[in-house]
């Protein structure tokens, strides 16, 4: 893939996750993140695929500025 459209897609893709309407569509996150995701919070603590499944949808969107 080109790495022009590759930086595009993703680029959608993490638009697409901040987005009120994705964070609120349990489809639409498990379309979005991968079921090995992991990730590691400013405070050390670890989140994975469930906890955001979980979590994202009952969370107030974040603000996000392009």
């Amino acid at each position: 893939m080109d790495i022009k459209l590759l930086q595009a897609r993703l680029i959608e893709q993490e638009n697409m996750l901040v987005s009120p309407d994705s964070r609120h569509d349990i489809t639409a996150l498990k379309d979005l993140i991968a079921p090995d995701f992991l990730a590691v919070g400013a405070n050390g603590r670890r989140f994975g695929y469930a906890d955001v499944i979980e979590r994202l949808p009952t969370q107030a969107p974040i603000p996000f500025h392009k």
